[in-house]
């Protein structure tokens, strides 16, 4: 989407002379050329949402958070497709197959919010769509199988399942 107010330059979608791209690629420290989102954060590091991991870039070199089968506290999966910040300076990641990820920049540390099973208090399914956080902290979490929101004091999850007989109720599939 482009977007320019009045004397800003040229209109949306006509060339900026001022503008340069470098390219970057796996040489580079980018953990795969195919990515899915992209985020600025509050600090000014630019993270990448990719098939093989989360990348945070400083403007000098490139670091990759990846998924580890032996570490709880990693990534749940690799394959990133959404980023949101909260107020707190949170990352959320949304993943294709692993659910909602919480990065704590500073530290590092993940929690990791997963998909259903035999507990309704998960995620409504593993591959997530899109994430929102709002003023209130809530994150909603756009997922395969609907809407689901997150407390992120408690890490409780609420579903917001399709009622046939309710029109006002969530709609039923993807979100």
């Amino acid at each position: 989407m482009c977007a320019s107010a009045p004397g800003d330059g040229p209109p949306a979608g006509e060339p900026r002379p001022d503008l340069e791209f470098q390219r970057v690629s796996l040489e580079d420290g980018v953990s795969h050329n195919l990515i899915y989102a992209i985020h600025q954060d509050r600090t000014g590091f630019l993270w990448f949402g990719t098939m093989y991991g989360l990348v945070r870039y400083d403007g000098r070199q490139y670091v990759a958070y990846r998924h580890d089968p032996d570490d709880p506290a990693s990534l749940s999966t690799d394959d990133i497709v959404c980023i949101a910040e909260d107020a707190a300076g949170h990352l959320w990641v949304g993943t294709f197959g692993g659910g909602v990820n919480r990065l704590d920049p500073a530290t590092g540390q993940v929690r990791r919010f997963l998909p259903a099973g035999p507990d309704s208090s998960r995620l409504s399914d593993g591959v997530v769509w899109d994430l929102a956080c709002a003023p209130d902290g809530t994150v909603w979490v756009g997922t395969r199988g609907g809407l689901d929101r997150i407390d992120p004091t408690s890490g409780r999850v609420t579903r917001f399942a399709a009622d046939p007989d309710d029109p006002r109720s969530a709609p039923a599939g993807p979100v």
